[in-house]
């Protein structure tokens, strides 16, 4: 695996990028809360002229610091300080992953839960396994994104996170996609799609889920 250089932190974030292993879990929690206000004010900014484009914006920078965000922590092994923020964690509904399946859902909605937008849960698992996708290709946070958009048969992303499956390009693919055929159980969160209810969902948060 590549050993990638430590990302430049930009100012939403400013406060978790002085988290490290020894910080006291509850400045963890102060420094996480803080950047998950100032994205979500950043991205209501973005997205103020109401303009499909602004709005499409927006969303890539959520997406963007979400993953960053979740990045740090994970780096300086911190996402378990987190758990108090998350009271309802523990008695999630069935299909929602735990907070150590995947970070990247608690730390979305974390964001979300600050604006008055309507995401339904749905969307909010299949965001947070793209994320996730991402994370198990060693995706940097700058080309965070753009791997979302190449995401080969992205329709199937649930199931690829399921199988632990890689994309065509990446040196684990042929292995993992013989473990998705013969159904062998990989080491990875189990689907976070299944039984869940679509909500009233907007439609230009995180893109569109029949897009190709």
């Amino acid at each position: 695996m590549i050993e990638l250089p430590p990302p430049k932190i930009p100012r939403p974030l400013s406060a978790v990028g002085e988290v490290d292993e020894d910080t006291k879990s509850n400045l963890v929690r102060r420094a996480c809360k803080t950047a998950a206000k100032k994205v979500h004010k950043k991205s209501e900014s973005l997205a103020a002229s109401g303009k499909a484009a602004d709005k499409k914006r927006a969303s890539e920078f959520e997406l963007e610091h979400v993953y960053l965000l979740t990045w740090l922590l994970l780096l300086v092994n911190q996402i378990g300080a987190l758990r108090p923020l998350f009271p309802d964690e523990p008695r999630r509904r069935r299909g929602v992953p735990s907070l150590e399946e995947s970070p990247f859902y608690w730390l979305l909605l974390l964001v979300i839960a600050r604006g008055d937008e309507k995401v339904s849960e749905g969307r909010l698992l299949r965001t947070a396994n793209f994320l996730l996708h991402a994370h198990r290709h060693n995706i940097p946070p700058y080309l965070v994104v753009e791997f979302i958009k190449r995401v080969k048969d992205p329709k199937r992303i649930n199931q690829k996170v399921a199988n632990g499956e890689y994309e065509p390009w990446h040196p684990n693919y042929k292995k993992s996609t013989t473990l998705s055929v013969t159904s062998t159980r990989a080491n990875v969160a189990k689907p976070i799609s299944r039984g869940v209810e679509p909500d009233e969902v907007d439609d230009t948060k995180w893109g569109d889920d029949d897009q190709d």
